[in-house]
């Protein structure tokens, strides 16, 4: 075998042992009960939360639409903030009663640092029953973090492939 296949094997298997297997979103995640309203007003909400190894604060804030660039210091009622502690495996559940608007609620999950953290919405009337009503699948709490750091990897192992093999051309050479 010559050294270019020996480094090209080398690169691939770097590849391949940082390369992440398809899966379900880790980290927190919330539910809202129920998903939906009739009509705008107070309404008592049960919020169940797993996946947390932190206290929290549920926060009733304007629909998220975009968690990445969600900021709660503009868009939550700090004010309404109700603490929740998750036990042993990381669970809570929260009867909350918030006022929900006509234009729906968000509801934000987390800890003061922000490292924890997880959304829901609550929709009014019919809308709502498309996306969450019975049989509908759950979304999962969008994060933002696995891509970034799934390309700052991949980067790296590109670049180091590309050392070893300058590396191996200069020893071969000489």
């Amino acid at each position: 075998m010559t050294k270019k296949a020996i480094c090209s094997a080398l690169a691939i298997l770097g590849l391949a042992v940082f390369a992440a297997p398809a899966s379900a979103q880790d980290g927190p995640s919330i539910t809202v009960d129920p998903p939906s309203v009739e009509a705008a007003g107070d309404h008592d909400l049960t919020v169940t939360g797993e996946g947390f190894s932190v206290d929290v604060v549920v926060l009733p804030c304007a629909p998220v639409e975009d968690f990445a660039t969600f900021n709660p210091l503009t868009s939550c009622d700090l004010g309404g903030a109700v603490p929740a502690s998750p036990d042993d495996s990381g669970s809570f559940s929260v009867t909350v009663s918030f006022s929900v608007p006509e234009e729906g609620l968000g509801i934000v999950v987390g800890d003061q640092a922000q490292t924890e953290a997880a959304f829901a919405n609550v929709t009014i009337g019919a809308a709502a029953d498309e996306g969450g009503g019975e049989g509908a699948e759950e979304e999962l709490a969008d994060t933002g973090v696995e891509s970034g750091l799934l390309a700052v990897i991949a980067v790296a192992v590109v670049a180091a492939g590309a050392l070893l093999t300058a590396a191996a051309r200069r020893r071969s050479i000489i």
